[in-house]
């Protein structure tokens, strides 16, 4: 079992590893790196028109008859899948499907990858 200390900073009584503090910092720093990079080449132009290239092949892919068909295919065997479910959960599965469904169709249809509903 790990050491315990009870960190300073904390509320009274509240309990942590001694591995989970350094653990959150380094995970912490990973995800401000990844940001900046992410943010840096997005700001760039060269980003930006690699981002736009990363879209119309993703458009392209979705838009093939045969990603359209198996999309399709996946959407009904989904749908079997939530009889089981209690009925509102079931409604909510459905819907989700389907608007996964229907961007995937609107974006083959438009030639660029599915963006925020």
């Amino acid at each position: 079992m790990y050491a315990r200390r009870v960190r300073q900073h904390a509320e009274p009584g509240a309990v942590v590893a001694d591995g989970q503090e350094a653990a959150m910092k380094i995970r912490t720093l990973g995800v401000i790196a990844a940001g900046a990079a992410i943010g840096y080449a997005l700001n760039t132009e060269s980003g930006r028109q690699k981002l736009a290239q990363l879209k119309d092949a993703g458009g392209r892919f979705l838009g093939r008859p045969d990603v359209q068909a198996r999309t399709a295919d996946l959407a009904d065997k989904a749908k079997q899948r939530t009889g089981s479910l209690p009925q509102p959960v079931q409604n909510i599965a459905n819907q989700t499907i389907d608007k996964a469904q229907q961007a995937t169709s609107r974006a083959g249809s438009n030639g660029s990858a599915p963006g925020p509903a």
